[in-house]
Order: C-alpha cells, then sequence, then structure tokens
C-alpha cells in the first residue's frame, strides 16, 4: 500500500486530485499458495477467509481466487424494534486474477472482485443528554446499547469491477502498459435520526 501525491488525477481520475491509496494485491505466479482463517466472536461473529493461487499451465497461465463470508449480530437494541438490533453485518465477497504471459516481459494480468456489504446500518437515534419538556414525551433509554427509532433501519452496499493490464515491451528502453477498468457501485442506506416520542 503507498500513498501518492503527486498528479495522480490522471491515472486514478479527477476525485483523486487530494491524493490516493494504491493498494497492489500479489499477483498469481507459478508456486502453490493455499490459506484459509476461520474467526469466531460474540454476538455470534463468524468470519471465514479462504485463497488460492498458483499456475494452471506452468510459466504461461497462472491464477488466484480469495473469498470471504462474514456475519454479525447488532450490538445496538432498537427498543421499539427488539427482533431488528443495530450495527449487523452481512457480507460476501471474492477477488480473482487471472495471469497470461506472453514472453519473458510480456502479460495480460485480468482482474474482477465482487462485494455485497449488506447489514442493519448504526443509527443516530439517540440524544446525548435528553431533557423532560412537558408535553414533549421525549424518552430516550438511558443503557448506551439502546435507542428508539421510529422506522426500521435498512442498507445495501454493493461493489464490483474488473480490469485488464496488458505490459509489451517496445524496446530496451520502453515499456508500453494498457490499463483498462470498470467500476460499479450500489450504496443505500436508510436511518432515521429522530426518536420516537
Amino acid at each position: 500500500m503507498r500513498s501518492c501525491g503527486g498528479p495522480q488525477g490522471t491515472l486514478y481520475g479527477r476525485n483523486s486530485v487530494g491524493g490516493t491509496i494504491d493498494v497492489v494485491t500479489r499477483q498469481p505466479s507459478n508456486a502453490l499458495d493455499t490459506s484459509v482463517r476461520l474467526t469466531a466472536g460474540n454476538y455470534d461473529k463468524l468470519r471465514l477467509e479462504g485463497a488460492i493461487s498458483g499456475p494452471l499451465i506452468k510459466n504461461k497461465v497462472m491464477g488466484n481466487f480469495a473469498f470471504l463470508r462474514s456475519s454479525r449480530q447488532g450490538f445496538v437494541n432498537d427498543v421499539d424494534h427488539p427482533d431488528h438490533s443495530l450495527g449487523s453485518e452481512d457480507t460476501w465477497a471474492g477477488r480473482g486474477q487471472l495471469r497470461v504471459v506472453f514472453g519473458a516481459h510480456s502479460e495480460l494480468l485480468l482482474s474482477t472482485d465482487y462485494g455485497r456489504l449488506d447489514g442493519v446500518p448504526l443509527t443516530y437515534a439517540k440524544p446525548i443528554g435528553s431533557k423532560r419538556v412537558p408535553g414533549l414525551g421525549l424518552d430516550s433509554p438511558a443503557s448506551l446499547w439502546e435507542v428508539r427509532a421510529s422506522h426500521l433501519a435498512s442498507g445495501e452496499n454493493t461493489q464490483q469491477g474488473t480490469s485488464a493490464r496488458l505490459t509489451i515491451p517496445l524496446n530496451a528502453t520502453t515499456t508500453l502498459n494498457s490499463l483498462t477498468a470498470y467500476r460499479k457501485s450500489n450504496y443505500r442506506f436508510f436511518i432515521d435520526p429522530t426518536p420516537r416520542n
């Protein structure tokens, strides 16, 4: 991971002029590599991660694939909707790469990823301190882990993309790099910032 502070708008788009973080993933190679990790915790937390990388055709075609499945119950109770806890997690994600080597320094790298991050967002329907005002009837729960919201909170976040990078040496001092990419994002959420009276 590296921070870029120069004219990165040319490479990453006009909204990156304030700075970008470039995350470079490990490319497929001829070395076979696998990993699995399982994490469990409170609030029914369960997270499974796995990855495999290696050659499909030695020295010619290599690939890798990684996946993530993570879930957790919410940790903040909505008093008016006790079966709808807030702050939960429900994530599915996967990423794959295919590397095709044409020669000593020529190759094509295809990448794709998909992630769906659902779960109930944490609503901000809790005043820091409430005063008993006649006729207002504001009843904020005393616990920091309880809120009282008028409507159910909901959220959905889907991220997906694909890219192709072609590298071809033109001569001893010049290399052509062609990068083509497509990205789609769909993010929606609803929270009720007004506590129920």
